[in-house]
């Protein structure tokens, strides 16, 4: 489903990392990203398999699974497989469609200008590997 533009703004209006966008930024950010409609059940993201690209949680829920052990569920305005981008690695947990999904898109290739253009979303990517890695500690 191809969204008009102005619709595919305000999704990414609607998204928390992209709150502090203007709309200069916001146009960028729609030109960098895809938008994507998935059924339930569907692998994002495979444990230990090198990722290509990021995404940003529309509507619907994922479950993120370490090990085989679910330790997490993601909804609307979560970012997923992001540090897979950062650092070029493996991909640190399976993300599974918990329900259908509609998912923004950003290639790996792209994920830089990405942080470029939206203001503070490093400091969240920061904050949450700092989350997991104060949670990886406590096992």
């Amino acid at each position: 489903m191809a969204l008009h533009h102005d619709a595919k703004l305000d999704h990414l209006r609607a998204v928390r990392l992209f709150r502090n966008c203007s709309h200069k930024q916001l146009e960028h950010v729609a030109t960098i990203v895809d938008e994507i409609d998935i059924e339930a059940g569907r692998v994002l993201c495979r444990q230990g398999e090198v990722g290509h690209e990021a995404f940003v949680v529309i509507a619907g829920e994922a479950t993120v699974s370490i090990d085989g052990n679910e330790v997490e569920t993601l909804g609307p305005g979560a970012l997923i497989g992001e540090i897979s981008l950062i650092d070029h690695g493996p991909r640190t947990a399976t993300v599974t469609s918990r329900t259908p999904m509609h998912l923004l898109v950003v290639p790996g290739n792209r994920f830089a200008q990405l942080l470029e253009e939206v203001p503070g979303l490093p400091l969240v990517i920061m904050r949450d590997l700092a989350a997991i890695l104060r949670s990886a500690g406590h096992h």
